[in-house]
């Protein structure tokens, strides 16, 4: 029996009887036996035709058909490209009846009919896909199906579902590619990371290493500025030491020079004239030279005049107990 049609019966319209009227869901065919089918017509429900017209077209058939929806569904294997494996397709579509003159006249579509047409379809897909592509795969399949279900003009089908699955053994290689896969991205990942890492590392050792040019290039300065105490004026300018404490040191580090030339002047070790050079630059050693490489040390003049103004009277007092002859002061 075809998919559609419930029952075909003789018909015969009285001159008392009314319109056949079609159920929910179903249409009804009249024909004349021998007629063209362009001649038969078709009434669905809520259609209005005239009794006369129906009786002046002779039409002595019947034909109920059905307008539902109607689905059909089925496994098939396609072979992969390598032959040793396959994917599992299942597929679901459905169809309904859209030119029931056509269907009852010229095509006669039967369910047998329709799967055969989707079995071909895939088969033709058979050894060009690999175990990565199932995809690509159900795409290509969802439109080949769909194409080749329009050769039937009298149904309207819809493919409804498509599954591909690949079997157990491919599976298993397509779970060992992922593994890998995310193996590469993870080592990737801590290789990026690691390099990351370095260059940080180089670029804290290159900033260490500027750092230290910085520092030796400040007590150079210092050292050019205080001689050996430059260490001592580091401290002072760091906070690390008081404006009290750094003028002790400067004081006592003066008074110990000084007695180191006295010692020298009565030992003979250095003439009047060499030792007034020598009590000179130690009297006025901090002072702090002008520059321009480190503006910080420049603060330092304003505490430096501050210690010379507390340093004269007892300069003028050392320097006279030092010296028997005083001209040359």
């Amino acid at each position: 029996m075809s998919e559609f049609i419930i029952r075909e019966e003789e018909f015969r319209l009285g001159i008392l009887d009314r319109l056949p009227v079609p159920n929910t869901g179903e249409c009804l065919l009249l024909y004349q036996v021998g007629a063209r089918p362009e001649d038969s017509i078709i009434i669905y429900q809520g259609s209005k035709y005239a009794s006369a017209q129906i009786r002046h077209k002779k039409y002595n058939r019947k034909v109920t058909l059905t307008l539902n929806e109607r689905f059909m569904s089925q496994n098939q294997k396609v072979v992969m490209d390598n032959s040793n494996y396959y994917f599992n397709i299942s597929w679901k579509i459905s169809f309904s009846l859209i030119n029931p003159q056509k269907y009852f006249f010229d095509e006669r579509v039967e369910e047998g009919q329709i799967k055969q047409v989707v079995r071909d379809t895939i088969k033709r897909n058979d050894g060009i896909w690999n175990v990565q592509q199932s995809y690509e795969l159900r795409d290509r399949l969802e439109d080949e199906i769909a194409e080749s279900l329009q050769q039937f003009e009298s149904i309207k089908s819809r493919v409804q579902e498509i599954a591909v699955i690949p079997d157990a053994n491919a599976a298993k290689i397509i779970q060992s590619d992922r593994e890998k896969e995310v193996g590469i991205h993870i080592y990737k990942n801590e290789t990026e990371q690691q390099i990351s890492k370095n260059e940080q590392n180089q670029r804290i050792v290159e900033s260490e290493y500027k750092l230290k040019e910085v520092k030796m290039q400040e007590m150079a300065i210092f050292l050019k500025n205080y001689g050996a105490l430059g260490p001592i004026a580091d401290d002072y300018l760091k906070g690390e030491m008081t404006g009290t404490d750094f003028y002790n040191y400067m004081m006592k580090a003066k008074a110990d020079q000084l007695n180191i030339l006295t010692t020298a002047l009565e030992s003979d070790l250095l003439t009047q004239k060499d030792a007034y050079e020598k009590i000179s630059e130690i009297l006025s050693d901090t002072k702090i030279q002008q520059t321009d490489e480190k503006p910080r040390i420049q603060e330092v003049e304003k505490e430096s005049a501050k210690l010379e103004v507390k340093q004269s009277n007892e300069t003028e007092a050392v320097t006279n107990n030092t010296l028997a002859d005083g001209d040359y002061l």
